[in-house]
């Protein structure tokens, strides 16, 4: 009678010892379970779902943080071996270490958002809102974005009149409509066109 009510539970722990982060779609599946092994399994089974999200998300996340990175140094690597395949003008000098700024301030901003995600989960991370030129700030992450459009024969503009103000992180602000620019980028086809508005009234400012 002992081992037959102590089977569901041996089930788990078979079940269970089976789990590894590679088999995260696994689920502990009982017979016929007792009403105090079945409450426990469905939480289990929970907890799994969400792990089993969570790693994928991270997998999708660091696919694309490998990709962001690759542009900005094959940007880098080809600018340097372009300038020093021979001997070039001051001027000319200049203008690669321009381009190459440039691309260095790319990798910055990425990694300051890897660093951001980092502390996201850290009840010392702090919300800094402000008082902000909605307009201004759309027009800045429109203009980041510009070269990206143009590669891809996407019209990316902005309507939104001066004037409309509203309270948020300025990191977060551009963080989040960042991601919006970017997943239309990567959704809209040729010659498509994007837009960005901003309005405001009695309830607060809206971003579309």
């Amino acid at each position: 009678i002992a081992r037959t009510g102590m089977r569901p539970l041996e089930e788990m722990v078979a079940a269970t010892r089976r789990i590894r982060t590679s088999t995260l779609s696994e689920r502990v599946r009982l017979e016929k379970p007792p009403s105090e092994l079945a409450a426990l399994a469905d939480n289990f089974n929970a907890m799994l779902a969400r792990l089993e999200d969570s790693f994928t998300r991270l997998s999708r996340f660091s696919a694309d943080i490998a990709h962001e990175l690759r542009t900005p140094l094959s940007n880098l690597r080809g600018a340097t071996e372009v300038a020093l395949s021979k001997a070039r003008t001051s001027a000319e000098y200049q203008d690669v270490l321009v381009s190459n700024l440039e691309e260095c301030q790319s990798l910055a901003r990425i990694i300051d958002a890897l660093l951001f995600i980092a502390r996201a989960d850290s009840p010392e991370t702090q919300v800094e809102r402000k008082l902000l030129d909605l307009s201004d700030e759309l027009r800045k992450i429109a203009e980041f974005y510009e070269a990206a459009a143009v590669e891809k024969r996407v019209h990316l503009s902005v309507e939104a009149p001066g004037g409309v103000q509203g309270w948020a992180d300025p990191t977060l602000f551009q963080r989040a409509v960042g991601n919006l620019v970017s997943n239309s980028l990567a959704n809209t086809p040729e010659d498509g066109a994007i837009v960005v508005t901003a309005t405001e009234d009695d309830s607060g400012a809206t971003i579309v």
